[in-house]
C-alpha cells in the first residue's frame, strides 16, 4: 500500500470518527467551558502567540459542533417553581435551599406553600452562572451573604 492511500485511508478514519465520536460529545459541553479548559491545560505562562493562535484555530472548528445554552424568554413562564429552576440552573435542592433561595432569588408569589420566582431573575442569574457548574452558586451566595454583614 502507498503512502498517499494510507493517508487518505487514515483522513478518513478521522473525518468518520470526528462524525460519529467526538462531535456528539463535543455538544454537549458549553463553549466557555470548554475554552478555558483548553487554555487552563496549555503549560505556557504567559501563551506563547503560536500557542494562542492553535487555540483560535481550534475553536473555529470545534466551535461549529458546540450547542450554546440560552434560555428564551418565550421558554419560561411568568413565575418558576424550584423545580423548574433547579432544573435549568442543573443544581439539586439542596443547593438551591443553601446557595440560591433567600439570597441570589427571592420569592415573589406564594400559593399555598410553595413559593414563585420570577422568570426575568432568573434567566439573569442563569446567564451570569452558565457554563460554569453549580460551585460558582456558592461563591456568589458568599459574596451576597459579605454584602449584607458591611
Amino acid at each position: 500500500m502507498s503512502k498517499i492511500n494510507l493517508i487518505e485511508q487514515m483522513q478518513q478514519t478521522l473525518t468518520l470518527l470526528m462524525q460519529y465520536e467526538v462531535q456528539p460529545l463535543l455538544s454537549d459541553i458549553p463553549y466557555e467551558y470548554l475554552l478555558k479548559e483548553t487554555i487552563a491545560r496549555f503549560p505556557a505562562d504567559p501563551p506563547s502567540p503560536q500557542v494562542l493562535s492553535n487555540i483560535y484555530e481550534f475553536v473555529c472548528l470545534a466551535s461549529s459542533h458546540l450547542k450554546e445554552q440560552k434560555v428564551q424568554e418565550e421558554d419560561i413562564p411568568p413565575y418558576v417553581d424550584i423545580e423548574w429552576i433547579c432544573s435549568v440552573l442543573d443544581i439539586s435542592r439542596s443547593t438551591f435551599y443553601e446557595s440560591v433561595n433567600g439570597i441570589l432569588l427571592f420569592p415573589v408569589v406564594k400559593v399555598g406553600r410553595r413559593p414563585y420566582f420570577l422568570k426575568s431573575e432568573v434567566a439573569a442569574l442563569f446567564e451570569r452562572t452558565k457554563g460554569m457548574g453549580p460551585h460558582i452558586l456558592g461563591k456568589l451566595a458568599s459574596k451576597a451573604r459579605k454584602k449584607l454583614i458591611d
